[in-house]
């Protein structure tokens, strides 16, 4: 009865970390699809940068700086 549990439980167990292996990314994963020292996510973040800041210079180019010359 007991090797009956004992076997059991290491099945449950193999299985359990079987599915959390699928689930979570593996550091070489993680690394090869970010890049070298996640260089997609400086990428991604110099873009929406430049991007607000030529949202901003639009706007003050447009409604700020006409009502400042008077």
């Amino acid at each position: 009865m007991t090797e009956q549990w004992q076997k059991g439980l290491e099945d449950g167990y193999a299985q359990l970390t079987e599915a959390l292996r699928t689930f979570t990314p593996r550091p070489d994963q993680t690394a090869t699809s970010q890049g070298p020292d996640g260089m997609v996510q400086k990428l991604i973040l110099i873009i929406v940068s430049l991007g607000f800041l030529a949202l901003i210079d639009r706007f003050w180019f447009s409604k700020i700086r006409p009502r400042a010359k008077g």
